[in-house]
């Protein structure tokens, strides 16, 4: 912020309102680490600074007003805490899965994982600094969810060198020394390829959007496309839902018999959101499941986020919903969130405060 133009700065974090809370009158709010405000639960952590931001509201239009500020509040920094916490690589699992062994002591009530190729961590703590990259991307754990007998996973795309930094915090939020493993890893042979998807046309602009596709081999066993937000779907992620059950939702187009017969479809739809949306193209034949997921802002300058032929394995339980999974969608490439540089497009719901 602090090497940004001012004008851009107050756009962003304005930006920001859109996924807030409104409330008329005067009241005073205590915020603290694990409470909520509406629906949200809280996480705030140790020497941190943090940013209040307020602007009135029109409620008949849900559109910000001129009146516009925010304060910066920074938290107290941590001091040692009593807690341990010990990290260890544990090789792969059946769905050649990252494993790590956690040994945390009964004073951590949460810990921040933060896992990814040595050459993106260390791109972005060079950049941003350690803290700022725990926080803005670390998964957040109970420390029962870590526990013996957790079937959850971390991705390995690709042959390369992986690192797990790993970070308890006691219930007076102390911090525990910050466990680092470093790990070379190969993953297991891919055998198994889903139908391919093809783009052949799109266009899109205020309320449209046209997609024409292929999907090859067209013997199918399912095809499902699925228009939802992109706040929506990574929400939907983060509870534990798997990519290909969100794209098989309840208002989603059951497109199997197209694809059988023709081989290919075009989705239209003229009343799309103004918002940033995420179409999801699934198809599933005996082999393995595929998805393709198209990110885009109804108009016709910003550009399309496209992250095609995914193919997706079952794993043999969800992860513990407590999990955030903020690394994992940024490797397997379904968090891939565009916000404009200046403007209110990143228009959401306002919540009532509760």
């Amino acid at each position: 912020m602090d090497n940004t133009d001012p004008e851009i700065v107050n756009n962003l974090l304005k930006n920001q309102l859109y996924n807030g809370f409104f409330a008329a009158g005067t009241d005073s709010y205590k915020v603290y680490d694990g409470g909520r405000i509406g629906d949200e639960t809280i996480n705030i952590t140790a020497g941190q600074t943090y940013i209040i931001l307020v602007a009135d509201l029109n409620t008949m239009t849900n559109d910000l007003g001129d009146d516009f500020t925010y304060a910066t509040v920074t938290t107290q920094t941590a001091d040692r805490s009593t807690g341990t916490l010990g990290v260890a690589y544990n090789g792969l699992n059946e769905r050649g899965e990252a494993m790590f062994s956690f040994n945390i002591s009964s004073e951590i009530t949460k810990v921040y994982t933060m896992y990814s190729t040595k050459t993106t961590l260390e791109s972005f703590i060079n950049k941003y600094g350690f803290e700022f990259t725990l926080y803005a991307y670390a998964g957040i754990f109970s420390p029962e969810s870590l526990a013996d007998g957790y079937e959850g996973g971390w991705p390995v795309p690709e042959e390369d060198d992986y690192i797990m930094y790993a970070l308890g915090i006691d219930a007076n939020g102390d911090w525990t020394e910050i466990q680092k493993t470093e790990q070379h890893i190969v993953p297991p042979v891919k055998e198994t390829v889903g139908p391919q998807i093809k783009i052949f046309s799109k266009e899109k602009g205020p309320g449209h959007i046209s997609v024409n596709f292929e999907i090859a081999p067209s013997n199918v066993t399912e095809a499902y496309v699925r228009l939802m937000g992109e706040n929506d779907y990574d929400d939907s992620v983060n509870e534990g839902n798997l990519p290909y059950d969100i794209a098989k939702g309840s208002d989603a187009i059951n497109i199997t018999d197209d694809i059988r017969t023709k081989g290919e479809y075009t989705y239209t739809n003229d009343e799309v959101p103004e918002r940033w949306n995420s179409l999801l193209i699934m198809a599933k034949n005996d082999e393995a499941t595929t998805l393709t997921r198209i990110n885009f802002w109804p108009d016709t300058e910003t550009e399309w986020s496209i992250f095609d032929n995914k193919t997706i394995s079952a794993p043999s339980a969800k992860p513990h919903k407590t999990q955030q999974v903020a690394s994992f969608k940024a490797m397997t490439g379904f968090n891939n969130t565009i916000l404009p540089e200046t403007g209110n497009k990143e228009k959401a719901s306002f919540r009532k405060m509760k």
